[in-house]
């Protein structure tokens, strides 16, 4: 097992040996890589700060649900430790590699594609997909690379390091659909001079346990435990987007600014209208994530022209879209998702910033038109879209709004911590700020 790590401003690469018995991966593993490499004093986004980006612990086995990539670091939105995860096919293959994690300093005066496979790493120039949104960006990386790469890749939001900027991850079907969103981990990335990470596994097979027999049983378990689970059963026929029904009759579902805890239009964005008009277009609930994924819970969201909008149409993103702003049509939260997937920008600090400005005659809640535009403004880098794409925090900051639906710096998520009491002393208590892969107490 090994560990990458690169210093981009002289371009050099150092693959380093780490310990098969060390058994921290993932979260814990940019945990275990700041605590020793962090300096706690340094700008989020310095030279100095380390970005590291880890796969699970079993990444790249047969283990289910093992396939998920955690990025981290310092974060420019909260000022603190941050890990966000996404699914995706990178994780797999970081670990079909044997690759424990990437710990990336320095800044590159140029942007940079790191390409990974067998032989090594190498650095190599981002040229023309410098400025591309998400999906035209990793067309012509597959291109250059080969079809069968896996692409992690910030957009035009990572490039202007902004604070609430993600990192996409190609899924099954090699869109950029799977993204870490909270925290600014995309800023982290971009404050590198790092565009995208290209993974080519090929030459590889999957890794097994020291004990083969052992390791074999224990997938089997756990295989059956998941399948038999009620709770998989509901996401992988309703997708995650079932919580706008559960949230909204506990009195949990975030609804105009977080000023509520249920939308009495909720019907437009629940889950069974979810699969109405997916029927009527021919979208799919039910989709994996990433390899080995065998909960499914995801639906492929197509338009009225059946036409693919975006993949990973969630609760979180349906809650802050949608009821957060008043907004109760699918179609109009899909382009927003969609949006933010091709501009690399998390959706609910999106959905929280927006909110806010309602306190100040700027939005008025149910205008999906506004909030598509507000959306563009980002892309568009106008003050404007920068304002919000800097997190809900600094939008009410500079609009001298006071009530603000974040703990350190970042926005409450779709699980209102009123109503829910122990989701209200995680997002209270983490480091990382109102975080609902925090730690789930109900």
């Amino acid at each position: 097992m090994s560990i990458l790590k690169i210093d981009m401003s002289n371009k050099e690469v150092i693959v380093e040996d780490f310990p098969r018995d060390n058994l921290v991966g993932g979260r814990a593993m940019i945990d275990y890589l700041l605590t020793k490499h962090g300096i706690p004093t340094a700008h989020p986004l310095s030279p100095e700060a380390p970005f590291i980006a880890a796969p699970g612990l079993l990444a790249g086995t047969s283990a289910p649900q093992s396939g998920r990539m955690s990025f981290g670091g310092k974060s420019p939105l909260t000022g603190g430790i941050k890990e966000a995860n996404a699914g995706g096919t990178a994780g797999d293959k970081l670990g079909r590699l044997e690759i424990r994690a990437i710990m990336i300093v320095g800044k590159s005066t140029k942007w940079q594609v790191l390409k990974i496979n067998a032989e090594g790493a190498t650095l190599e120039s981002a040229g023309d997909i410098v400025g591309m949104e998400n999906y035209a960006a990793c067309a012509k990386l597959r291109q250059r690379y080969g079809e069968k790469i896996s692409i992690i890749i910030i957009g035009p939001a990572g490039e202007m390091k902004l604070a609430n900027s993600t990192i996409a991850v190609t899924d099954l079907d090699d869109r950029p659909a799977r993204h870490a969103g909270r925290g600014g981990v995309g800023a982290m990335m971009g404050a590198k001079g790092l565009k995208a990470i290209v993974v080519d596994s090929a030459d590889t097979s999957l890794r097994k346990g020291v004990d083969a027999d052992a390791f074999k049983k224990a997938v089997r378990a756990a295989v059956e435990t998941i399948q038999n689970n009620p709770v998989r059963k509901v996401f992988n026929s309703l997708g995650t987007n079932v919580c706008i029904d559960v949230d909204g009759d506990r009195g949990s579902l975030p609804t105009r600014n977080h000023r509520h805890g249920a939308f009495e239009n909720r019907k437009g964005l629940c889950s069974n209208t979810m699969i109405e008009l997916n029927n009527a277009r021919g979208g799919t609930m039910g989709t994996a994530c990433m390899p080995g994924c065998i909960v499914k819970c995801s639906p492929i969201f197509y338009d009225s022209d059946g036409n693919h909008v975006t993949s990973a149409l969630e609760y979180e993103t349906v809650a802050m879209l949608g009821a957060n702003l008043g907004i109760d049509n699918l179609d109009s939260v899909a382009r927003m998702d969609r949006r933010c997937d091709e501009l690399g920008l998390d959706t609910i600090e999106v959905g929280c910033a927006i909110g806010v400005l309602n306190d100040v005659g700027l939005f008025e809640f149910g205008d999906a038109a506004k909030a598509e535009a507000y959306i563009e403004e980002i892309a568009q880098g106008s003050p404007m879209g920068r304002i919000i794409g800097s997190g809900v925090t600094q939008t009410a900051n500079i609009f001298g709004i006071d009530r603000i639906p974040a703990v350190k710096g970042q926005g409450i998520p779709a699980h209102a911590g009123r109503s829910l009491k122990g989701w209200g002393v995680t997002y209270a208590t983490s480091p990382q700020g109102a975080d609902h892969t925090a730690g789930v107490v109900e």
